[in-house]
């Protein structure tokens, strides 16, 4: 188990609710302090960075470490775009990103799926099953197009499922449709 530093002091039982407001004090609503991440199990690693299983409050989450260099101002404002982009995003069939931090070594913290991919889930189960998780990660999609965000990379391995249904994850490469700058 890797510490960032000592956790924070709350109960195993506490419910993670993203808060939905922009900012607080100058501060976004989605930043978590470095100190309250516990880093677990090391689950995967790319050109994007390194996910791990984690704890926060408590509570079970992945936590997204994200390979960029804080110092350069347009990589502090893409992660800061993407964090607010997913963190205004509220839906049963996204997965719910509870918050990040920003700082040299930026994070985010997000919903943990706990079966996994689509593409393995998938392997050995009847076909109405997976066309069932097909369309609740349509439902999610839905609900991207209808807020003008374009997933751009929509795969098996980015539907991911949890206890409550299936997710739409990796939002790296999304984009907001009409604006010049992201075309």
């Amino acid at each position: 188990v890797h510490h960032w530093h000592p956790k924070a002091q709350y109960s195993q039982g506490t419910r993670l609710v993203p808060i939905r407001e922009h900012e607080v004090g100058g501060l976004p609503t989605w930043l978590i302090p470095v100190h309250q991440i516990e880093l677990g199990r090391h689950l995967a690693s790319g050109s994007f960075g390194a996910v791990y299983e984690g704890t926060w409050l408590g509570s079970k989450v992945v936590v997204k470490q994200v390979l960029t260099d804080q110092a350069d101002a347009d990589n502090r404002n893409q992660f800061k775009a993407e964090a607010d982009l997913w963190f205004s995003l509220n839906h049963d069939h996204i997965i719910k990103l509870y918050g990040a931090c920003h700082d040299e070594r930026p994070f985010f913290v997000c919903e943990r799926a706990t079966r996994g991919t689509l593409t393995s889930f998938a392997k050995g189960k009847e076909r109405l099953e997976i066309w069932s998780y097909i369309h609740q990660a349509l439902l999610g999609l839905r609900h991207l197009h209808d807020h003008e965000i374009v997933h751009g990379d929509l795969k098996g391995n980015n539907i991911l499922v949890c206890d409550d249904g299936a997710k739409l994850a990796d939002f790296g490469m999304s984009f907001i449709a009409n604006r010049p700058e992201t075309r």
